[in-house]
């Protein structure tokens, strides 16, 4: 997962701004997002077609939620 840093709203007076972190998963994450697209399968015994997957922010440890599309991931494996 490539994560991006940014400040918004910082300005020459010194104001500070709102830390925003733009994240965006790569093929590299396939393995750990289909383990889940399947434990939700198991679960459910179908996926839709837009499915909710949870990584992890690796510089600030948050929980990101992204929006997959199940049959594209896992056409990957």
């Amino acid at each position: 997962m490539n994560c991006y840093k940014e400040e918004y709203g910082a300005d020459a007076d010194g104001n500070r701004g709102v830390t925003q972190w733009e994240c965006e998963l790569e093929d590299s994450d396939k393995y750990d997002i289909c383990e889940q697209l399947l434990s939700l399968l198991e679960d459910n015994g179908c996926l839709e077609n837009d499915e909710r997957v949870y990584m992890i922010n690796p510089y600030n440890d948050e929980i990101i939620e992204f929006t997959v599309r199940a049959s594209e991931w896992l056409r990957m494996l």
